[in-house]
């Protein structure tokens, strides 16, 4: 069957595809480093990125985006703020530090790996493993290995409380013993 000549509506999605990744590439490519803070400090310096990729924004229209990601003005400043403290001779855990204090836990992107806090972390991977666990003993159970009848004696086949089929198994053998003999 020959295919189908593409349609001028198909041919022109597909060109605003490829022309919308392209653009999504080139706005990707890495930006280069902001100024340094006053304080002479970058904001793209590993001490810096070090606080701004643990602390979240607080500005309340992010959700969920650490200093580092954010693109509103409060992450801007705050990571200005940072960079100065920095530059200042504060070491990134003091200033981790001084967030915990000021916001509480909830300010960090992950928690401390400490006390109640490794609940959330050993969680997920107890139940992982309780699950694989499970999966597998159930997986075993339905690919059980059939037995043929032939291989099986009829004696272990019957059961001693079902007569009805104990007695068709007798009937069997016998008319088997007849047919030979």
């Amino acid at each position: 069957m020959p295919r189908p000549d593409p349609r001028p509506g198909d041919v022109i999605v597909l060109l605003l595809s490829i022309a919308a990744s392209i653009s999504l590439v080139a706005a990707r490519q890495e930006a280069p480093h902001p100024p340094p803070a006053p304080g002479g400090v970058a904001e793209g310096s590993e001490a810096v990125k070090r606080v701004t990729t643990r602390v979240l924004c607080m500005c309340g229209t992010c959700v969920n985006q650490t200093l580092h990601e954010c693109t509103c003005g409060m992450a801007a400043q705050e990571r200005d703020h940072v960079a100065e403290q920095i530059a200042a001779g504060k070491s990134p855990d003091a200033v981790i530090e001084a967030y915990v204090t000021e916001f509480g836990v909830q300010i960090l992107a992950t928690p401390e790996k400490t006390g109640f806090n490794l609940v959330g972390w050993l969680v997920p991977f107890v139940v992982s493993i309780v699950l694989l666990i499970v999966l597998t003993y159930t997986l075993r159970g339905w690919v059980r290995p059939e037995v043929p009848d032939s291989m099986v004696p009829l004696s272990s086949t019957t059961s001693p409380g079902d007569a009805v089929e104990r007695r068709y198994r007798e009937r069997l053998e016998r008319e088997l013993e007849e047919f030979k003999g």
